[in-house]
């Protein structure tokens, strides 16, 4: 089942979106790492999550720490991408691979030589400020309408959703999901 454009899944925290996601071919499952914010998955929870998937690469969603944090967050959760925002974007001096938030006040020369894969905006801010991030910055659009979808599709843009919590354990509505990853699907 592959998708038709590039997809990544915020903040999941169960192992049945997950294991959906993975199943349809996902791109980035992101996970907040993050103590205290809304969504966080204890590193226990990750493991167990991470053991039972292949395939889509691991985000860690980090925005609004400290940078002396994020090398224990390297080391205990091992992610592929870092998902920050463009403060913690700046004082990371490392070549970890980045996915940073739109911001209309990010000074990209700045960023210059930081290794910023991705850059995920709303539909809205797509509109409005496209021309002004970097070609070699792949784009990642969130909160878009199930009309516009084929619009991002056709231009090659990737589709950020996010996961939702379970019901109980192994008890999921993945509709939220489900309508636009079919939407989604090669046929």
């Amino acid at each position: 089942m592959a998708l038709k454009t590039f997809v990544k899944v915020s903040n999941v925290t169960n192992l049945s979106d997950a294991r959906y996601c993975a199943g349809m071919e996902v791109d980035m499952l992101g996970f907040v790492c993050v103590t205290g914010k809304s969504h966080f998955v204890p590193v226990s929870q990750f493991q167990d999550i991470r053991g039972w998937i292949t395939g889509p690469a691991i985000v860690a969603e980090i925005e609004g720490i400290e940078e002396e944090e994020v090398s224990s967050i390297i080391e205990i959760y091992k992610p592929d991408y870092f998902q920050v925002n463009y403060q913690l974007a700046q004082k990371i001096t490392n070549d970890l691979p980045l996915i940073i938030r739109f911001e209309p006040s990010i000074n990209w020369e700045t960023l210059n030589n930081r290794k910023i894969n991705f850059c995920i905006l709303t539909a809205e801010q797509f509109q409005q400020h496209k021309e002004i991030i970097p070609a070699s910055i792949a784009l990642i659009v969130e909160h878009i309408k199930d009309d516009s979808l084929s619009i991002f599709v056709e231009e090659k843009i990737g589709i950020a959703l996010s996961g939702s919590d379970e019901i109980s354990p192994g008890l999921k509505d993945f509709d939220s999901l489900a309508n636009i990853l079919e939407q989604l699907e090669v046929e």
